[in-house]
């Protein structure tokens, strides 16, 4: 089963600011409430100012932002992405590429599409193989459906260009280690 998610990195692939200085952030601009235990692993559920973070598009979307009751449906409907949590991946020693199946990145000298197949068995540059043009992995044109990084943000319950981060988001994040953070989409 996927689950789709609005994905948050740095732009710098090798930048990793701490969870706790992240989680720290995002509680005080009020994006995350409590934390809960998924898999073995930490998610937040939305906090009291989750809506000022992401911007939804489109006339009426429709977003479940608390999970449902009975507490025993919780763990499935969260593994499904069927209400909005935030899970944030620790830090990694090397940048890692996540993006979604079936989309190729771009060269940004020549705009070819590059395999995304090939970039798995890759490190961190690639070879365009239309122009030539050697470039790290992070300054691919990604098109918003993938990101190379260190660590990722994941806000769960979110379609693709369903919503966006917004300014007050992406500028509390850009604070953590003074450059700019990106997005992407996801179903995994």
């Amino acid at each position: 089963m996927t689950a789709p998610k609005l994905v948050l990195h740095p732009a710098a692939s090798q930048v990793a600011p701490t969870p706790a200085t992240i989680i720290h952030v995002l509680r005080d601009i009020g994006l995350i409430g409590p934390c809960f235990t998924l898999d073995e692993q930490s998610h937040f559920f939305t906090g009291p100012d989750f809506l000022d973070g992401v911007s939804f598009l489109g006339c009426a979307p429709s977003i479940q932002l608390d999970p449902p009751a009975p507490p025993g449906d919780q763990s499935t409907e969260a593994r499904a992405g069927r209400f909005c949590h935030i899970q944030l991946h620790a830090p990694t020693d090397t940048p890692r590429l996540r993006l979604k199946n079936g989309q190729n990145p771009r060269c940004r000298c020549c705009r070819a599409d590059f395999p995304a197949q090939q970039l798995r068995a890759s490190t961190t540059e690639f070879c365009c193989p239309d122009c030539g043009h050697t470039a790290p992995l992070s300054e691919l044109n990604w098109r918003q459906s993938g990101g190379f990084a260190r660590c990722f943000l994941d806000i769960w319950g979110i379609h693709t260009a369903e919503a966006v981060p917004s300014d007050r988001l992406l500028d509390g994040l850009a604070q953590l280690n003074d450059g700019p953070w990106q997005f992407f989409y996801l179903e995994d």
